[in-house]
């Protein structure tokens, strides 16, 4: 997807061109309602993140500089802000849900022994900030670092918040297959 996405058509959308900007919706529409859907899990409020996301994006797109990254990684950062924006607004997640306590490191997951409809299922069950710390770690890759600054948390705390996302998605997972067992 990010090939379809070029320095002329940004520039084109940084000077205002309506057939760009569609151009440009039209390629990372899908994406973005993904991950709206991933954080919040209900329809009319991923609608809201990708709708603000936009917003972000068209106001603040001659701040993007792609010597610094790419376009995917910088609206991937966006979007998953407004998402956050949108779930602490609704009180779905708050600051105390990410702490401090200690990091105990679980195996490393392997997501690929799972189907898509798995993890979606598993994902949904999951409370909203761990949620939220499984969809930044692992589909949106983003770095321990790059979590922390985001959730205005310690990097120990990302740590042990990704630590017990892991576990939490295992034992929601064991539930799951346990009772498909029966």
């Amino acid at each position: 997807m990010e090939n379809f996405i070029s320095k002329q058509l940004i520039e084109h959308c940084k000077n205002g061109d309506r057939r760009s900007q569609k151009e440009l919706y039209l390629l990372t529409i899908d994406r973005f309602r993904n991950i709206g859907w991933r954080y919040s899990f209900n329809n009319d409020d991923a609608l809201d993140i990708v709708q603000n996301t936009y917003l972000m994006i068209f106001r603040s797109l001659d701040k993007y500089d792609d010597n610094k990254g790419s376009f995917y990684t910088w609206s991937n950062k966006i979007i998953v802000n407004e998402a956050l924006q949108l779930l602490r607004k609704r009180s779905k997640i708050m600051s105390d849900d990410f702490n401090d306590n200690l990091y105990v490191e679980h195996s490393d997951m392997n997501l690929e022994k799972y189907t898509i409809d798995e993890i979606k299922r598993v994902v949904g069950q999951l409370n909203p900030a761990h949620r939220v710390i499984f969809n930044m770690y692992f589909f949106d890759e983003f770095t321990y670092r790059e979590i922390a600054e985001i959730l205005n948390i310690k990097e120990s705390s990302t740590r042990a918040n990704v630590s017990r996302a892991k576990k939490a998605f295992l034992d929601v997972w064991k539930k799951i297959d346990n009772s498909m067992a029966l």
